[in-house]
C-alpha cells in the first residue's frame, strides 16, 4: 500500500540512505535476509511493536501520518484519523494498555490514541517539534518528550498536561532520543545535539552529562538513537548523525568510558 499523502522532496543525495531503509522495513529472522514489507512511498521515521501482540506494528512516516499492520508487516493500512500533523517522528505504546499509544510530531506536539490507532487527539506541546518519546514501563502514565531546541518535557497524567524537565540540562538542547532503564525506571537517558548524552536518576528532575571519552562533535549533529542492553542495563549504545554507533560500559570508581563500537 502506498502512502498517499507523503510529499517527498527527492532533491539531494542525502535522501538515498532513507530510501534504502524504506525498502527494508521488516526483518524476517533465520536466514539473515531483509525483505521489503512496505508501506511504500514515504520516509519511515518511527516504528513501534505491540508488546501483547507482536504481529501488530505501527509505522510513523514523514508527512504521511501513521500506518498500521496486523500481520507482521505483510500489509499496511492508514491509521491517521485525527492526526492534524502528519509528520511523525516518534511512536510509543503503553506496555500495560497496548491500545493506548502516542505519536510525536514535528511542529504539532504529541498526539494520543486510545483505540489502537483508530483515532487520534492532540495532548499538548502543540507548538513544539517533538523528536523522541519514552514511556515509564512501571507507571505508564509518565511520559517524556524530547524536542528540537526546547529540551525535555514530562507528563505524569498520560499526556493530559506537560511540564519542562530541563534542570541542569544546559541550554535546553535538541533531544533526538530518549530511553529508560527498565530495571530502574527512575533512570533515563537523553541523546542531544553535539553528540551529547545526559542521564537522570530522578525521573527527569535533574540531569548530568555522561560524555567521558567522547570526541568533539559539531553542535548540529544529533544523537538519533539510544538503546540499553536489556540483559544488564549497564551498557548503553547510541547512534550519531554521521553513521557511527557508540557504546558506553561502566568502570569501577570512574565515569562511563565510551568507545566506538562500529562505524
Amino acid at each position: 500500500m502506498r502512502v498517499r499523502d507523503a510529499r517527498l522532496r527527492y532533491t539531494g543525495a542525502w535522501l538515498l540512505p532513507a530510501i534504502g531503509l524504506l525498502f527494508s522495513t521488516v526483518a524476517y529472522a533465520g536466514a539473515g535476509v531483509w525483505t521489503s514489507g512496505g508501506p511504500y512511498g514515504g520516509e519511515i521515521r518511527a516504528l513501534a511493536i505491540n508488546p501483547a501482540s507482536p504481529g501488530t506494528v505501527y509505522a510513523g512516516t514523514y508527512e504521511g501520518g501513521v500506518f498500521k499492520s496486523t500481520d507482521s508487516g505483510g500489509t499496511w493500512a492508514a491509521a491517521s484519523t485525527g492526526l492534524t500533523n502528519p509528520d511523525i517522528r516518534a511512536v510509543v505504546i503503553n506496555p500495560v494498555i497496548p491500545t493506548t499509544l502516542y505519536a510525536g510530531t514535528y511542529g504539532g506536539g504529541v498526539f494520543k490514541s486510545i483505540d489502537s490507532g483508530g483515532t487520534w487527539a492532540v495532548t499538548g506541546l502543540t507548538n513544539l517539534n517533538v523528536k523522541a518519546l519514552a514511556i515509564n514501563p512501571a507507571t505508564p502514565g509518565t511520559l517524556y518528550a524530547g524536542t528540537n531546541g526546547d529540551g525535555v518535557f514530562k507528563s505524569t497524567n498520560a499526556g493530559a498536561t506537560w511540564a519542562a524537565a530541563n534542570t541542569e540540562l544546559p541550554g535546553r538542547p535538541s533531544v533526538g532520543a530518549l530511553t529508560i532503564n527498565s530495571a530502574s525506571p527512575d533512570t533515563l537517558y537523553a541523546g542531544a545535539n553535539g553528540g551529547k548524552v545526559f542521564k537522570s536518576t530522578d525521573s527527569g528532575g535533574t540531569w548530568a552529562a555522561v560524555n567521558a571519552g567522547l570526541p568533539y562533535v559539531p553542535p548540529h549533529l544529533l544523537v538519533h538513537a539510544l538503546a540499553l542492553d536489556p540483559t544488564g542495563v549497564t551498557t548503553l549504545y547510541f547512534g550519531l548523525s554521521y553513521r557511527s554507533v557508540w557504546q558506553s560500559t561502566p568502570q569501577r570508581a570512574s565515569p562511563p568510558a565510551i568507545r566506538v563500537s562500529s562505524r
